[in-house]
């Protein structure tokens, strides 16, 4: 049918869009106090790091019982933002990573942040948290997608890294390994870097 003809065309072209942004090559740029392209290793190498000064203050989200609220994201606080879903199976699989990333990387000012983007049950999401013990990491919701569309977040899960003053330095598509060595080792010279 023709409804049918129109939905496969535009599964191709959101495809190739995510194929295409996945496979672009920015130059290595200045964070803000370095440059860090030596440090992506291992599947870090994955990161797409962002070639514009993108400075965003503030995320607007929900909470599980549906209340608004703004994320302040010019803290002083590094940040790792993972949009998931409970029905994305990658997103399932790399998610006690970022758990283990949190507990081996105790600095205050160091934050991950798990949004659920899209249709997810607030009883499913609060089940995984539960049965995952993932209460270090901050769970919020973008039910309608609104957030993730403004940010160019076209498939999941995608991981944003977002600098102490709200710059957001890269981010990844896909799932990684997020508490591998050279994970650590990158958090850990940023966190320094930052404290500086």
């Amino acid at each position: 049918t023709i409804k049918m003809k129109i939905n496969y065309v535009n599964l191709v072209l959101v495809y190739s869009l995510l194929v295409f942004s996945a496979n672009i090559v920015y130059p290595a740029s200045f964070f803000s106090k370095g440059n860090f392209a030596d440090l992506l290793e291992g599947e870090l190498k994955k990161l797409i790091i962002t070639k514009d000064s993108i400075v965003r203050k503030s995320f607007n989200l929900k909470d599980m019982k549906d209340v608004d609220l703004e994320l302040n994201l010019t803290d002083g606080k590094l940040r790792i933002i993972n949009f998931w879903a409970t029905w994305c199976a990658p997103c399932i699989r790399e998610i006690p990573s970022l758990k283990t990333l949190k507990n081996l990387i105790t600095d205050d000012n160091f934050e991950i942040i798990m949004i659920a983007a899209g249709r997810n049950s607030v009883a499913k999401i609060e089940n995984f948290i539960l049965e995952g013990q993932l209460f270090k990491l901050k769970s919020y919701r973008d039910p309608y997608g609104e957030l993730s569309a403004s940010l160019g977040v076209l498939g999941l899960p995608t991981t944003l890294i977002i600098g102490p003053t709200g710059r957001e330095i890269g981010r990844i598509i896909g799932d990684i390994n997020w508490s591998s060595d050279e994970s650590v080792k990158f958090f850990k010279e940023l966190l320094y870097l930052y404290d500086q």
